[in-house]
């Protein structure tokens, strides 16, 4: 069985950057940002590398510039907004 490569245009761009730079950015040390996210009052990381929270530039990016969340930016549900 011969194996093809599939080529596309499609364009892969996403660009990570850590808590810690996250942190600088939005002037507070990581655990003020990470007590945010614990609250609900920031995004959850795009992912988590042992220690290390990655945040998509964009996402950021947007939020320094507009002062908004994009509609892409996931965040922690408090318990008492769940059960409502």
């Amino acid at each position: 069985m011969e194996v093809q490569a599939v080529r596309t245009k499609a364009k892969v761009d996403k660009q990570l950057i850590n808590h810690r730079t996250v942190a600088k950015a939005c002037d507070v040390d990581t655990g003020t940002l990470r007590d945010w996210v614990a609250r609900g009052e920031f995004p959850e990381p795009h992912c988590v590398i042992q220690s290390t929270w990655l945040y998509d530039k964009a996402l950021i990016d947007h939020f320094l510039e507009t002062g908004r969340w994009p509609s892409t930016a996931k965040f922690k549900v408090r318990r008492w907004e769940a059960r409502a």
